[in-house]
Protein backbone atom coordinates (compact mmCIF):
# COMPACT_ATOMS: atom_id res chain seq x y z
CA UNK A 1 0.00 0.00 0.00
CA UNK A 2 1.46 3.70 -1.08
CA UNK A 3 -0.18 7.31 -0.54
CA UNK A 4 0.03 9.60 -3.19
CA UNK A 5 -1.21 12.84 -2.89
CA UNK A 6 -1.70 15.20 -5.74
CA UNK A 7 -3.43 12.13 -7.61
CA UNK A 8 -5.99 14.00 -9.10
CA UNK A 9 -3.72 16.39 -10.98
CA UNK A 10 -1.48 15.44 -14.04
CA UNK A 11 1.63 14.09 -13.20
CA UNK A 12 -0.38 12.13 -9.77
CA UNK A 13 -2.70 10.17 -12.26
CA UNK A 14 -0.26 8.80 -14.34
CA UNK A 15 1.77 7.73 -11.86
CA UNK A 16 -1.64 5.90 -10.06
CA UNK A 17 -2.29 4.12 -13.37
CA UNK A 18 1.54 2.75 -13.16
CA UNK A 19 1.82 1.91 -9.56
CA UNK A 20 -1.54 -0.22 -10.68
CA UNK A 21 -0.03 -2.18 -13.26
CA UNK A 22 2.71 -3.11 -10.89
CA UNK A 23 0.25 -4.35 -8.60
CA UNK A 24 -0.21 -1.70 -5.78
CA UNK A 25 -2.68 -0.86 -3.68
CA UNK A 26 -3.10 3.27 -3.54
CA UNK A 27 -4.71 5.35 -1.28
CA UNK A 28 -5.12 8.69 -2.51
CA UNK A 29 -5.41 12.14 -1.18
CA UNK A 30 -7.89 14.18 -2.62
CA UNK A 31 -10.23 17.98 -2.35
CA UNK A 32 -14.10 17.29 -1.87
CA UNK A 33 -14.63 18.81 -4.83
CA UNK A 34 -11.95 17.45 -7.07
CA UNK A 35 -12.99 15.38 -10.18
CA UNK A 36 -11.40 12.32 -10.29
CA UNK A 37 -9.27 11.95 -13.93
CA UNK A 38 -11.42 9.54 -16.62
CA UNK A 39 -7.99 7.60 -16.88
CA UNK A 40 -8.48 6.36 -13.23
CA UNK A 41 -11.83 5.47 -13.39
CA UNK A 42 -11.45 2.05 -14.59
CA UNK A 43 -9.14 1.21 -11.73
CA UNK A 44 -11.56 2.27 -8.68
CA UNK A 45 -10.90 -1.05 -6.91
CA UNK A 46 -7.54 -0.50 -6.70
CA UNK A 47 -7.59 3.08 -5.11
CA UNK A 48 -8.64 4.47 -1.99
CA UNK A 49 -9.96 7.79 -2.19
CA UNK A 50 -10.04 10.45 0.55
CA UNK A 51 -11.05 13.56 1.45
CA UNK A 52 -8.60 14.71 3.45
CA UNK A 53 -6.61 17.88 4.63
CA UNK A 54 -3.03 17.46 3.89
CA UNK A 55 -2.15 20.39 6.02
CA UNK A 56 -3.38 18.22 9.31
CA UNK A 57 -1.12 15.74 10.85
CA UNK A 58 -3.22 13.73 12.59
CA UNK A 59 -5.40 13.00 9.39
CA UNK A 60 -2.34 12.09 7.80
CA UNK A 61 -0.90 10.14 10.40
CA UNK A 62 -4.02 7.65 10.26
CA UNK A 63 -4.26 8.26 6.09
CA UNK A 64 -1.12 6.48 6.00
CA UNK A 65 -1.24 3.83 8.35
CA UNK A 66 -0.17 0.74 6.58
CA UNK A 67 1.84 2.54 3.54
CA UNK A 68 5.40 1.66 2.98
CA UNK A 69 5.79 4.83 0.85
CA UNK A 70 4.34 8.39 0.08
CA UNK A 71 4.19 9.91 -3.55
CA UNK A 72 4.40 13.61 -2.65
CA UNK A 73 2.91 15.11 -6.35
CA UNK A 74 0.58 17.37 -4.92
CA UNK A 75 1.95 21.37 -5.99
CA UNK A 76 0.78 25.05 -7.51
CA UNK A 77 2.58 26.38 -10.18
CA UNK A 78 2.02 29.79 -10.61
CA UNK A 79 4.80 32.65 -12.12
CA UNK A 80 2.73 35.60 -10.64
CA UNK A 81 3.56 37.60 -7.60
CA UNK A 82 0.16 38.03 -6.43
CA UNK A 83 0.23 34.39 -5.61
CA UNK A 84 3.44 33.90 -3.19
CA UNK A 85 1.09 33.09 -0.24
CA UNK A 86 -0.77 30.68 -2.25
CA UNK A 87 2.90 28.98 -3.56
CA UNK A 88 4.20 29.58 0.02
CA UNK A 89 1.17 27.63 1.50
CA UNK A 90 0.97 24.86 -1.29
CA UNK A 91 4.51 23.89 -1.94
CA UNK A 92 6.59 24.61 1.33
CA UNK A 93 3.97 24.70 3.83
CA UNK A 94 2.20 21.26 2.67
CA UNK A 95 6.03 19.83 2.24
CA UNK A 96 6.61 20.32 5.45
CA UNK A 97 3.92 19.11 7.32
CA UNK A 98 4.34 15.93 4.89
CA UNK A 99 7.84 15.92 5.64
CA UNK A 100 6.82 15.71 10.20
CA UNK A 101 4.54 13.10 9.75
CA UNK A 102 6.51 10.42 7.98
CA UNK A 103 9.47 11.26 10.48
CA UNK A 104 7.20 9.48 12.85
CA UNK A 105 6.80 6.36 10.52
CA UNK A 106 10.04 5.26 10.67
CA UNK A 107 9.74 2.41 7.85
CA UNK A 108 7.64 4.97 5.01
CA UNK A 109 9.58 6.10 2.43
CA UNK A 110 8.78 9.94 0.52
CA UNK A 111 9.71 10.44 -2.65
CA UNK A 112 9.67 13.73 -3.59
CA UNK A 113 8.10 15.51 -6.90
CA UNK A 114 10.37 19.25 -7.36
CA UNK A 115 11.29 20.49 -10.13
CA UNK A 116 14.00 21.70 -12.77
CA UNK A 117 13.02 25.21 -11.27
CA UNK A 118 14.83 23.96 -8.00
CA UNK A 119 18.42 23.27 -10.10
CA UNK A 120 20.84 26.12 -9.98
CA UNK A 121 22.79 27.09 -13.24
CA UNK A 122 25.54 25.52 -14.93
CA UNK A 123 28.80 27.43 -16.15
CA UNK A 124 28.46 28.37 -19.70
CA UNK A 125 28.32 25.72 -22.39
CA UNK A 126 27.88 23.26 -19.49
CA UNK A 127 24.72 21.08 -18.74
CA UNK A 128 22.32 21.65 -15.80
CA UNK A 129 22.99 18.31 -13.18
CA UNK A 130 22.27 17.63 -9.10
CA UNK A 131 25.03 19.05 -8.65
CA UNK A 132 24.61 22.67 -9.79
CA UNK A 133 23.53 25.37 -6.68
CA UNK A 134 19.95 27.04 -6.76
CA UNK A 135 21.15 31.00 -6.34
CA UNK A 136 18.63 33.04 -5.02
CA UNK A 137 18.20 36.20 -7.53
CA UNK A 138 16.10 39.03 -8.25
CA UNK A 139 14.88 37.48 -10.98
CA UNK A 140 13.56 34.39 -9.64
CA UNK A 141 10.33 33.37 -9.34
CA UNK A 142 7.78 32.76 -6.21
CA UNK A 143 7.67 29.15 -8.02
CA UNK A 144 10.99 28.35 -7.76
CA UNK A 145 12.19 29.98 -4.26
CA UNK A 146 9.14 28.09 -3.32
CA UNK A 147 9.86 24.50 -4.85
CA UNK A 148 13.93 25.33 -3.89
CA UNK A 149 12.53 25.55 -0.29
CA UNK A 150 10.29 22.41 -0.39
CA UNK A 151 13.03 20.51 -1.08
CA UNK A 152 14.97 21.87 1.76
CA UNK A 153 11.98 20.70 3.74
CA UNK A 154 12.79 17.28 2.60
CA UNK A 155 16.57 17.34 3.26
CA UNK A 156 15.82 18.60 6.35
CA UNK A 157 13.96 15.37 7.07
CA UNK A 158 16.40 13.36 5.82
CA UNK A 159 18.98 14.83 8.22
CA UNK A 160 16.75 13.58 10.75
CA UNK A 161 16.46 10.42 9.95
CA UNK A 162 13.80 10.18 7.16
CA UNK A 163 14.27 8.01 3.83
CA UNK A 164 13.68 9.99 1.13
CA UNK A 165 14.53 10.81 -2.66
CA UNK A 166 13.48 13.98 -4.81
CA UNK A 167 12.86 14.19 -8.61
CA UNK A 168 13.95 16.93 -10.52
CA UNK A 169 11.65 16.58 -14.03
CA UNK A 170 12.09 19.10 -16.68
CA UNK A 171 8.70 20.44 -18.90
CA UNK A 172 6.30 17.07 -18.68
CA UNK A 173 4.84 16.38 -21.79
CA UNK A 174 1.49 14.24 -21.63
CA UNK A 175 -2.02 13.97 -22.46
CA UNK A 176 -3.98 16.13 -20.00
CA UNK A 177 -7.50 15.88 -20.06
CA UNK A 178 -7.85 18.95 -18.20
CA UNK A 179 -6.06 20.92 -21.17
CA UNK A 180 -3.79 22.73 -18.55
CA UNK A 181 -0.05 22.83 -18.46
CA UNK A 182 1.54 21.34 -21.46
CA UNK A 183 -1.38 21.34 -23.34
CA UNK A 184 -1.44 24.76 -23.56
CA UNK A 185 1.37 24.24 -26.00
CA UNK A 186 -0.68 22.62 -28.51
CA UNK A 187 -3.11 25.52 -28.13
CA UNK A 188 -0.67 28.37 -28.46
CA UNK A 189 0.55 26.54 -31.83
CA UNK A 190 -3.34 26.36 -33.10
CA UNK A 191 -3.94 29.76 -32.42
CA UNK A 192 -1.17 30.57 -34.56
CA UNK A 193 2.82 31.51 -33.24
CA UNK A 194 4.31 33.20 -35.83
CA UNK A 195 7.34 34.76 -33.54
CA UNK A 196 10.30 32.69 -31.69
CA UNK A 197 12.96 33.51 -28.87
CA UNK A 198 16.07 32.13 -28.78
CA UNK A 199 15.21 30.15 -25.28
CA UNK A 200 15.73 26.13 -24.70
CA UNK A 201 14.71 23.55 -22.00
CA UNK A 202 14.32 20.02 -21.08
CA UNK A 203 11.62 17.96 -21.86
CA UNK A 204 10.46 14.65 -20.49
CA UNK A 205 7.37 12.15 -20.67
CA UNK A 206 5.17 12.48 -18.23
CA UNK A 207 5.44 8.01 -18.15
CA UNK A 208 9.13 8.35 -17.83
CA UNK A 209 8.46 10.71 -14.65
CA UNK A 210 6.16 8.26 -13.05
CA UNK A 211 8.53 5.42 -14.09
CA UNK A 212 11.48 7.05 -12.49
CA UNK A 213 9.49 7.93 -8.94
CA UNK A 214 8.59 4.00 -8.77
CA UNK A 215 12.08 2.79 -9.61
CA UNK A 216 14.08 4.96 -6.87
CA UNK A 217 11.28 3.78 -4.57
CA UNK A 218 11.59 0.18 -5.32
CA UNK A 219 15.81 0.27 -5.02
CA UNK A 220 15.10 2.32 -1.86
CA UNK A 221 17.34 5.04 -2.45
CA UNK A 222 17.54 7.83 -0.09
CA UNK A 223 19.62 10.79 0.24
CA UNK A 224 19.44 11.82 -3.34
CA UNK A 225 17.98 13.97 -6.28
CA UNK A 226 17.91 13.01 -9.83
CA UNK A 227 17.21 15.14 -12.46
CA UNK A 228 14.13 13.24 -14.92
CA UNK A 229 14.91 14.68 -18.40
CA UNK A 230 14.62 13.16 -22.04
CA UNK A 231 15.90 15.79 -24.43
CA UNK A 232 16.85 19.84 -24.42
CA UNK A 233 15.19 21.57 -27.28
CA UNK A 234 14.92 25.03 -27.90
CA UNK A 235 11.77 26.21 -28.11
CA UNK A 236 11.84 27.42 -31.48
CA UNK A 237 12.30 23.60 -32.36
CA UNK A 238 9.62 22.64 -30.15
CA UNK A 239 6.92 24.86 -31.51
CA UNK A 240 8.04 24.26 -35.09
CA UNK A 241 7.65 20.34 -34.17
CA UNK A 242 3.95 21.17 -33.16
CA UNK A 243 3.39 23.23 -36.15
CA UNK A 244 4.07 20.52 -38.26
CA UNK A 245 2.20 17.91 -36.76
CA UNK A 246 -0.81 20.35 -36.79
CA UNK A 247 -0.05 21.63 -40.74
CA UNK A 248 0.16 25.06 -39.25
CA UNK A 249 2.47 27.60 -40.72
CA UNK A 250 6.22 27.15 -38.05
CA UNK A 251 7.41 29.98 -35.96
CA UNK A 252 9.61 32.60 -38.44
CA UNK A 253 9.98 35.58 -37.21
CA UNK A 254 12.56 36.30 -33.62
CA UNK A 255 11.17 38.56 -31.38
CA UNK A 256 13.14 40.50 -29.42
CA UNK A 257 13.52 40.61 -25.83
CA UNK A 258 13.09 44.34 -25.39
CA UNK A 259 9.63 44.09 -27.44
CA UNK A 260 8.50 41.16 -25.72
CA UNK A 261 8.70 43.09 -22.42
CA UNK A 262 7.16 46.03 -23.85
CA UNK A 263 4.31 44.54 -24.72
CA UNK A 264 3.50 42.46 -21.37
CA UNK A 265 3.86 46.27 -20.21
CA UNK A 266 0.76 46.88 -21.97
CA UNK A 267 -0.99 44.24 -22.03
CA UNK A 268 -0.44 43.84 -17.89
CA UNK A 269 -1.71 47.45 -17.66
CA UNK A 270 -5.04 45.75 -18.76
CA UNK A 271 -4.75 42.37 -17.26
CA UNK A 272 -2.65 41.94 -14.45
CA UNK A 273 -3.37 37.75 -14.44
CA UNK A 274 -2.03 37.51 -18.06
CA UNK A 275 1.13 34.90 -18.40
CA UNK A 276 3.13 36.80 -19.82
CA UNK A 277 4.94 38.39 -17.42
CA UNK A 278 8.86 39.41 -16.32
CA UNK A 279 9.05 35.58 -15.04
CA UNK A 280 7.67 33.78 -18.17
CA UNK A 281 9.51 36.25 -20.52
CA UNK A 282 13.27 35.77 -19.19
CA UNK A 283 12.37 32.04 -19.60
CA UNK A 284 11.41 32.08 -23.13
CA UNK A 285 14.81 33.34 -23.82
CA UNK A 286 17.06 31.47 -21.06
CA UNK A 287 19.37 28.32 -22.55
CA UNK A 288 18.57 25.80 -20.03
CA UNK A 289 20.12 22.66 -20.88
CA UNK A 290 20.17 19.72 -18.08
CA UNK A 291 21.62 16.61 -17.92
CA UNK A 292 19.94 12.92 -17.27
CA UNK A 293 23.14 11.24 -16.80
CA UNK A 294 22.95 10.80 -12.88
CA UNK A 295 19.58 9.08 -13.53
CA UNK A 296 20.67 6.59 -16.27
CA UNK A 297 23.92 5.61 -14.19
CA UNK A 298 21.65 4.00 -12.25
CA UNK A 299 19.57 2.32 -15.02
CA UNK A 300 20.32 2.29 -18.91
CA UNK A 301 16.48 3.63 -19.55
CA UNK A 302 15.17 4.85 -22.98
CA UNK A 303 12.93 7.82 -22.60
CA UNK A 304 10.76 8.62 -24.73
CA UNK A 305 10.96 11.06 -27.52
CA UNK A 306 9.23 14.53 -27.33
CA UNK A 307 8.09 13.93 -30.56
CA UNK A 308 6.51 10.49 -29.13
CA UNK A 309 4.92 12.89 -26.31
CA UNK A 310 3.74 15.25 -28.36
CA UNK A 311 1.66 12.95 -30.85
CA UNK A 312 -0.10 11.17 -27.98
CA UNK A 313 -0.86 14.94 -26.90
CA UNK A 314 -1.96 15.45 -30.35
CA UNK A 315 -4.39 11.77 -30.98
CA UNK A 316 -5.05 12.12 -26.71
CA UNK A 317 -3.60 9.43 -26.24
CA UNK A 318 -2.47 7.72 -22.39
CA UNK A 319 0.70 5.19 -23.12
Amino acid sequence: MVFVTGATGFLGSYLCLHLIKKGYKIKASKRAQSVIPSLLLPHAQHIEWLDIDLFDFFEVEEAIENCEAIFHCAASVSFLDSDKKMLWKNNVELTHNLVNVALEKKDIHFIHVSSIAAVGDAKPGEAMDENCRWVHKKNSSQYSITKFEAEREVWRGIHEGLKAVIVNPSVILGYNEQAVGSMKLIDQVKKGMPFYTSGSTGFVDVNDVAFAMIYLFEQKISGQRYIINSENKSYKELFGTIAQKLNKPAPSTYIYKNILLAICSLVRMFNKKHPLNKYTINTAYKQSNYSNNKFKQLINHTFIPPEKSLDNMLNKKIS
